[in-house]
């Protein structure tokens, strides 16, 4: 409480008082936030991003977080995803890691080509643990009819979800 109102009354409490009319707008929506591959290879980007994803998601705001395999293997993407959902539960944050593959929440469209691929993003799962105040944090990879993973540009895949979010 005393930290708090330390903040208040410097620059840090103007700054959030100027921000105020913004968190009040953005409480209760969906920010879909999709990370490039060097944010979960350098430690340094990747702590600061957990701040502000954390300050956001404690302001009220409903983050989600894509992020691409760039170039690892499944194994080592799980565990860049597991440490950023670690990182995450750490600042007060209960975040969960999954990949478009769980729950068919990403599909290849059936009209794809091995060149011009498209996915079907299905937003109920996000939507549910969002109500459940859970931040998701994805793999960006989506299923084929067959059940096979395909790793996916995690900005095309941000912005589907994000459309289908209405983010």
């Amino acid at each position: 409480q005393q930290h708090i109102g330390a903040l208040a009354t410097g620059r840090s409490g103007q700054l959030l008082r100027d921000a105020l009319p913004f968190v009040r707008i953005m409480q209760g929506q969906s920010v879909v936030i999709s990370l490039c591959d060097t944010v979960l290879s350098d430690p340094a980007q990747q702590a600061q991003l957990v701040e502000d994803i954390a300050l956001l998601f404690l302001l009220g705001v409903c983050p989600v977080v894509v992020h691409g395999m760039g170039g690892m293997a499944q194994r080592a993407c799980g565990q860049a995803r597991s440490s950023l959902v670690q990182q995450l539960n750490a600042a007060g944050v209960k975040a969960l890691g999954l990949e478009g593959a769980d729950a068919n929440l990403a599909t290849l469209a059936a009209s794809s080509s091995a060149l011009a691929k498209q996915i079907n993003v299905e937003p109920e799962l996000i939507t549910l643990l969002q109500q459940n105040r859970m931040l998701p944090v994805l793999t960006a990879l989506a299923t084929d009819e067959k059940g096979g993973g395909h790793p996916f540009d995690p900005a095309v895949f941000a912005a589907q979800l994000a459309q289908q979010l209405k983010a």
